[in-house]
C-alpha cells in the first residue's frame, strides 16, 4: 500500500479538524457577548443553544446519506464552505430571533461538517493502513482551545461580535481553500434505495452513552463562558 501518497491528505484533514474545533470554540466564547449585546435572558438563551443542536440533529443523517452516495471528499467541500459562511453569518445577527435562526443554520452546517470530516478520517485510515482517529479528534480539541483562546484575546482588545467572527471566518475559509483539494477520493459504489431500519439494542446503548457525553460537553461549552463572565463581573 502506498503510504507516501496520503501524507498530505492526512495533514490537510488534520487542519480541517482544527477548523471545525476553532469555529465552535470561537462561537462558544462569544455566547456571553451575544447575550449581553442582544439583552438575552438565560431562559431565552436556551432557545439559541437548542437551535444549534436541532440544526445538527437534522443535518447529520442527511449528510450520512449524501456521503454514502457521493463520498466524503465531495460532501466535505460543501459542508466546510457552509460551516465557515455560517460563522460569518452569525456575526450579522442583530435581533434575538435572527440569532435563533442563524444559530440553527450554524448547527446544521456544523453537524454536516462533523460527519463529513469523520467519514473522511475513515477513508484516510483505510488508505493509510493505520489508525489515526484519535489524532484527528485531538486536532479538533486543539482547534477548540485555539478558537476560544483567540476569541478571548480579541475580546480583551475590545473586539466585537461582528469583527471577531468575520475575521475568524476569513481565516478559516483560507485554511479550507488550501486543504480541501488534498483530501482522499474514496471509491463509492452505487446503492439501491434502502428502507429505514431502527438501530439494534447494541447500537442504541452506544447512542445513549454518546448522547450523555455530548450533553455534558455541550453544557460545559455553551454555559461555561456565560458563568465565567458573570463571576468575573
Amino acid at each position: 500500500m502506498d503510504r507516501t501518497g496520503v501524507k498530505w491528505p492526512k495533514w490537510a484533514l488534520a487542519v480541517l479538524f482544527l477548523v471545525d474545533g476553532a469555529g465552535f470554540g470561537t462561537w462558544a466564547a462569544h455566547v456571553p457577548v451575544f447575550k449581553q449585546f442582544l439583552h438575552i435572558e438565560n431562559g431565552s438563551l436556551t432557545f439559541v443553544l437548542i437551535s444549534v443542536i436541532a440544526g445538527a440533529i437534522i443535518s447529520m443523517p442527511v449528510t450520512g446519506q449524501l456521503i454514502a452516495r457521493y463520498g466524503s471528499r465531495r460532501v466535505i467541500r460543501n459542508a466546510a464552505v457552509s460551516y465557515v459562511l455560517m460563522i460569518g453569518l452569525l456575526a450579522q445577527a442583530s435581533r434575538f430571533w435572527v440569532l435563533v435562526i442563524f444559530a440553527g443554520l450554524f448547527g446544521a452546517a456544523k453537524g454536516a461538517f462533523d460527519i463529513s470530516v469523520n467519514a473522511q478520517a475513515m477513508a484516510v485510515e483505510k488508505h493509510y493502513g493505520r489508525s489515526s482517529m484519535s489524532f484527528f479528534q485531538g486536532c479538533w480539541s486543539a482547534g477548540g482551545l485555539l478558537g476560544a483562546g483567540a476569541a478571548g484575546l480579541m475580546l480583551q482588545r475590545q473586539g466585537t461580535v461582528r469583527s471577531d467572527l468575520s475575521f475568524t471566518a476569513g481565516v478559516l475559509v483560507l485554511c479550507c481553500i488550501l486543504t480541501l483539494p488534498m483530501l482522499v477520493e474514496e471509491a463509492v459504489r452505487p446503492r439501491a434505495a434502502e428502507k429505514f431500519v431502527w438501530p439494534n439494542a447494541a447500537l442504541m446503548r452506544i447512542a445513549v452513552l454518546a448522547a450523555f457525553g455530548l450533553l455534558a460537553e455541550g453544557s460545559i461549552a455553551d454555559w461555561a463562558s456565560v458563568y465565567c463572565t458573570r463571576t468575573s463581573a
